[in-house]
């Protein structure tokens, strides 16, 4: 009986993530790397790149028995680590982080540490059933959904009408 695969975060060294993409990816390794589109602007000109979401990190959905092959992959520093074990990241919040970067929802990253408020889950729009944490931020109603473990979330603004308090 094969253990059930979790999601993981992995830390990589600065620049790698899209390296060690490739390189889970030749291995047969499951992994999310949220990229996002960003118009750079160089002296001569402008460009569309594709740049991760969150810099120096890559989930991978595995199980304890590939971590010596992971933790060897070129350009992985190590696991992110709670409480010195690996920190497990819920499906949910990856689910989350999918459909903010592969829908055209306004959102910010952020490392801001907000105090836990309301349980609040969406009720209509792109993000329908993503539950999250209410904040109030410059007045207006935004919804905070924040990756356990690594120290960043997920700012988006929502219509207070599509929020149901949980």
């Amino acid at each position: 009986m094969a253990m059930e695969k979790k999601w993981f975060a992995v830390y990589t060294k600065p620049r790698h993530e899209k390296k060690v993409a490739e390189l889970f990816e030749l291995q047969g390794i499951e992994y999310y790397l949220p990229l996002v589109k960003t118009l750079k602007q160089w002296s001569d000109r402008k460009k569309k790149v594709e740049e991760t979401l969150i810099k120096s990190y890559i989930f991978v959905k595995t199980n304890f028995s590939d971590f010596p092959q992971i933790v060897r992959t070129n350009g992985v520093i190590n696991f992110v680590k709670f409480e010195k074990k690996e920190a497990v990241i819920p499906e949910a919040q990856i689910q989350a982080l999918k459909i903010f970067v592969n829908n055209d929802v306004e959102y910010s990253v952020t490392n801001e540490h907000f105090k836990k408020g309301q349980k609040v889950k969406i009720t209509q729009g792109v993000l329908k059933d993503i539950e999250g944490e209410l904040v109030s931020f410059s007045g207006k109603t935004k919804l905070y959904i924040r990756i356990e473990h690594i120290g960043y979330g997920l700012l988006a603004e929502v219509n207070s009408a599509f929020v149901e308090v949980l």
